[in-house]
């Protein structure tokens, strides 16, 4: 069986940034955070809402909390 990669992704129009926060930093207008508390059980579901990045600041693992 031979396997072919038909589809390949564009090149990047943006240099890669070497860190998350400076990713972040340059990619922000594509970026959805959510600051409100989230449950690790949700996370899952709340990210295949998006092909988009998504930093979660206040989630329950944070918070120490048990879902």
């Amino acid at each position: 069986m031979a396997l072919s990669i038909s589809h390949r992704p564009p090149p990047p129009t943006k240099p890669l940034d070497p860190s998350l926060r400076g990713y972040l930093a340059t990619n922000a207008d594509i970026v959805t955070r959510v600051t409100k508390p989230v449950h690790m059980a949700d996370i899952g579901a709340l990210s295949a809402q998006t092909d988009r990045p998504i930093p979660f600041h206040n989630s329950a693992a944070q918070q120490g909390l048990r879902p």
